[in-house]
């Protein structure tokens, strides 16, 4: 409390000391009516148009590597400013993303790390089925990828061992569509 009325004291004497010392040495708040006034520029920027886009891919099955598909809007130049994933896994299991984009029909693959969460508990409903553990993995990557107007972006995840039925991978993409 001490310490605030003397930082607002001082901030008092330091406004008052400046403002009568610019008095005193002759500067007054008036305008020079022979100053010609300043000429104002519109710049008009281009409209944003926000995108997102989302797919969940089922991580079940007897494979490694799993795949999906997004479609860019094709209305102009896609710019995925951020991927964000989540991926429920069975325990100990490490994932990695991989997502293609297309800039002149050229696809490119960029690589994204997840991150395990923790182990998490679930009961099933079926009293007679046994409970079991997962991980949920998640990445969130502020990046700067171009696609295509129209063009197929892959993802791909890969696992360290096989999944089961009941594992997911959900991914999203948010960017803009930039103007021609």
């Amino acid at each position: 409390m001490f310490q605030r009325t003397i930082l607002r004291a001082a901030l008092c004497v330091t406004f008052f000391a400046t403002a009568s010392q610019a008095q005193r040495s002759g500067y007054e708040d008036t305008l020079d009516p022979s100053l010609a006034p300043t000429p104002v520029s519109v710049v008009r920027l281009p409209r944003v148009r926000p995108v997102q886009l989302q797919t969940t891919l089922p991580l079940g099955g007897d494979g490694y590597l799993d795949t999906g598909a997004l479609v860019a809007p094709d209305d102009g130049l896609l710019l995925i400013e951020t991927v964000t994933a989540r991926a429920d896994l069975p325990c100990a299991q490490h994932v990695t993303l991989a997502v293609t984009t297309r800039v002149n029909g050229q696809p490119v693959k960029h690589h994204f790390t997840m991150s395990t969460q923790g182990k998490f508990y679930e009961t099933p409903e079926d009293p007679y089925e046994s409970n079991y553990y997962y991980d949920i993995a998640v990445g969130t990557h502020p990046v700067r990828l171009y696609a295509d107007a129209g063009s197929v972006i892959d993802v791909e995840v890969l696992r360290s061992s096989e999944g089961f039925d009941w594992t997911q991978l959900s991914v999203s993409l948010s960017g803009q569509i930039l103007p021609d």
